[in-house]
């Protein structure tokens, strides 16, 4: 015969009962805190909060007694929270401004002073924005903008950046005045050449290059080697010749449409250049 045993599991809970906190005969879930600016002070009959010098509660009181509500919260009485203590400005503040800290006033737009008494003399709605930059700018508060210049292009003194300000009705560039930001080339230009681009360069009549590295006469047209009349144009970097005789005289052959030379190197191209046949007459060509 088997006997079959049941056991009973038996589940122990343990309850555990969290205390009130208890001032006198008035009870709440949690302990009373100061708000900013604020002490407390709980003595065996009641809780007090007091605000610091300087500050009051929005009643315009000093101290408030503290209660429990009906949700077991600390609340001061009459009111459904604890509130805040504010600063008290002992002058009042105009204007729009309101009472930031003790005796200091915040000042809305345009205005300004102890009391925001005074107001400031706004700019022209249209900034007067450096050439060849561009600008975020703030219009609260006190205008501003931050000025930069565009790719490429930096103020006289090498900054890349500046400050405009409105101060008593004018914009003001700081820290120093500059109506425009000028292009910049890097290497810069050689030889009395001008930045006129990013990396452009204006040179003067006597020499060429990206950079106005090269004199034009490393190109000059006496070096084709030709006894006739030539025809030139230069570019920045390199020269281009066409050649001809004189009316009524022969060539010994048909030459290129161009002889070119290039700055960098110093000579034309190609090198066979033809001559004219003078029949033995001496014939002097004048150049310009």
């Amino acid at each position: 015969m088997v006997f079959c045993a049941s056991i009973t599991l038996i589940l122990i809970i343990n309850i555990i009962v969290i205390d009130a906190f208890r001032i006198g005969n008035v009870e709440c879930e949690i302990e009373p805190k100061p708000v900013a600016f604020s002490s407390l002070r709980c003595s065996s009959e009641k809780c007090e909060i007091s605000c610091i010098s300087n500050y009051e509660f929005p009643n315009a009181e000093t101290k408030l007694d503290l209660e429990c509500n009906n949700r077991r919260i600390w609340v001061a009485k009459n009111y459904n929270t604890i509130p805040a203590c504010i600063p008290i400005c002992n002058i009042s503040c105009l204007n729009g401004g309101y009472c930031m800290a003790p005796n200091q006033c915040y000042c809305n737009q345009n205005f300004t002073g102890n009391r925001c008494q005074t107001q400031i003399a706004t700019c022209p709605d249209k900034i007067p924005m450096p050439q060849n930059t561009m600008g975020r700018c703030i219009t609260s508060g006190i205008q501003s903008c931050k000025v930069t210049c565009i790719q490429g292009h930096k103020f006289p003194d090498g900054t890349l950046s500046a400050d405009l300000k409105c101060y008593s009705g004018q914009w003001q560039m700081e820290p120093r005045q500059f109506d425009r930001c000028e292009p910049y080339c890097n290497p810069p230009c050689m030889n009395g050449g001008t930045c006129i681009a990013p990396n452009l360069c204006q040179c003067s009549p006597d020499y060429r290059g990206n950079l106005c590295q090269y004199r034009t006469d490393n190109c000059s047209p006496q070096k084709i080697g030709f006894n006739g009349l030539y025809k030139c144009t230069g570019t920045y970097d390199k020269m281009e010749c066409t050649i001809s005789c004189p009316q009524g005289f022969d060539i010994s052959f048909t030459p290129v449409s161009k002889y070119t030379c290039k700055y960098s190197e110093g000579f034309f191209t190609p090198q066979q250049v033809p001559q004219c046949d003078y029949r033995g007459m001496k014939v002097q060509i004048l150049h310009a």
